[in-house]
């Protein structure tokens, strides 16, 4: 591929965002769903906000933010992408 690439005057990348632009680049993300009990607990349904319990999980997040960096962006060029927490 590189070399076909290549007698075209093109360039070839298998990395998700390999020149740096402020454009948006591949991705990923997580969604979480809290259950108790086989209830959906993260929405406060009476308040509509999330419940007490999905607060804190989203505090335990953030607190541990950096940690999770590392399973988030693997790769240097991942976590150049995402900023330096």
């Amino acid at each position: 591929v590189k070399e076909i690439a290549l007698s075209k005057q093109l360039h070839a990348s298998f990395l998700s965002k390999p020149f740096t632009s402020n454009e948006v680049g591949n991705g990923g993300h997580f969604n979480f769903s809290l259950w108790q009990n086989a209830e959906n607990i993260t929405a406060d349904k009476t308040a509509h906000t999330l419940s007490p319990l999905s607060k804190r999980f989203v505090d335990g997040i953030l607190f541990h933010a950096r940690a999770i960096e590392a399973f988030c962006a693997p790769t240097p060029a991942c976590y150049l992408r995402h900023g330096h927490w």
